[in-house]
């Protein structure tokens, strides 16, 4: 984290009162990234690994979904499913919905009434499925 502080600090305050290379906002903002990028996977493969009693632990406590938590995953019963598909698929739903919403009051207030329809229809649909998905759950 004090590598990602000092790169930002870098480009925010001193770059351009060095006079070196003038940078373009988002030049500072994709040389940031690589810098920052590049400082967390060197940590990452510097510094050691956790050991196996520590992620047990960890697993044991917190239950944690998805396939790479299998390794450290006891045999015990499991509380939930792993819900973070089921979430992304209602995040897109969601977004989805609400465009077309935005959309279908636009082309209603415009009479396209033939995209207004499709667009209402098919937030609808979206507010649907979203309320299946999440009663499913329970």
């Amino acid at each position: 984290m004090a590598g990602s502080v000092l790169v930002a600090g870098y480009f925010t305050f001193v770059h351009d009162h060095l006079n070196w290379v003038e940078l373009a906002d988002y030049e500072k903002l994709l040389w940031g990234t690589l810098l920052t990028t590049s400082i967390w996977i060197v940590g990452t493969l510097l510094t050691p690994a956790e050991s196996d009693a520590t992620l047990q632990s960890f697993v044991s406590k917190v239950r944690p979904g998805g396939p790479g938590w299998k390794r450290w995953s006891d045999d015990s019963p499991k509380g939930e499913a792993w819900s973070v598909p089921m979430g992304m698929l209602s995040m897109i739903l969601g977004s989805v919905g609400v465009y077309a919403a935005l959309f279908a009051t636009g082309s209603w207030l415009y009479a396209a009434t033939d995209r207004a329809i499709w667009l209402t229809s098919l937030a609808v649909i979206c507010a649907v499925a979203i309320i299946w998905i999440n009663r499913s759950k329970k």
